[in-house]
């Protein structure tokens, strides 16, 4: 009797220990598929996504080379030179009526110790608001061509306009918008920032 009651119990341990196995075994089984899936996941490299081509937008505008100040701009090619003085090249669309003027490049050679001062002998009122603009250090800094140049926004030109100032050596560049409704219905807050970013120095 003790001898069936002892073959039972050693059966019953004997399955057990069989089942724990079983679980065990397939545990660090299936452990070892995801350990080796995950390895093989991590030796494997990447996607690599190629960047989307951001077009240029001013890639086909046309250039505007100024031989005598030493320096080439892009504008759009719906535009057009308006008038080119010996101090200023006036741009405007060419749908525009003629004698309007929405962005203007002027340049001079100034003899004043300053740009504030040589704007303030200019006289009119225009000239004084951006010196005032200067000196009041309301001028926000701006990189243009590879030069230090101050820009100065909401100037009474009548309108509120936006002048930025580039000053190398005794001549000054003066990039500005004029702040006309007719001149912002063609979306000149945006081609003036454009033309900007095309401005550059000749050697």
């Amino acid at each position: 009797m003790d001898d069936q009651i002892k073959s039972k119990t050693n059966w019953k341990f004997i399955l057990i220990i069989l089942i724990l196995a079983i679980l065990v075994g397939g545990g660090i089984l299936g452990y070892l598929r995801y350990f080796k899936r995950e390895m093989i996941s991590l030796t494997k490299f990447p996607e690599i996504k190629k960047p989307e081509k951001i077009e240029d937008e001013t890639a086909n505008w046309k250039t505007y080379r100024n031989e005598e100040y030493k320096f080439e701009v892009k504008y759009p090619p719906d535009w057009g030179i308006d008038k080119e003085r010996s101090f200023a090249t006036d741009f405007r669309p060419q749908e525009m009526e003629k004698n309007y003027v929405c962005i203007s490049i002027r340049f001079d050679k100034f003899f004043s110790s300053s740009i504030e001062e040589y704007l303030k002998k200019a006289g009119d009122e225009y000239a004084l608001s951006k010196a005032r603009c200067l000196e009041e250090k309301r001028a926000i800094l701006v990189n243009i061509g590879g030069q230090e140049a101050f820009r100065c926004e909401n100037l009474p030109d009548p309108f509120p306009s936006t002048a930025t100032l580039i000053s190398i050596g005794n001549f000054i560049y003066q990039l500005e918008k004029v702040g006309t409704e007719i001149c912002r219905n063609f979306n000149t807050e945006k081609i003036f920032n454009q033309i900007l970013s095309t401005f550059r120095f000749l050697e």
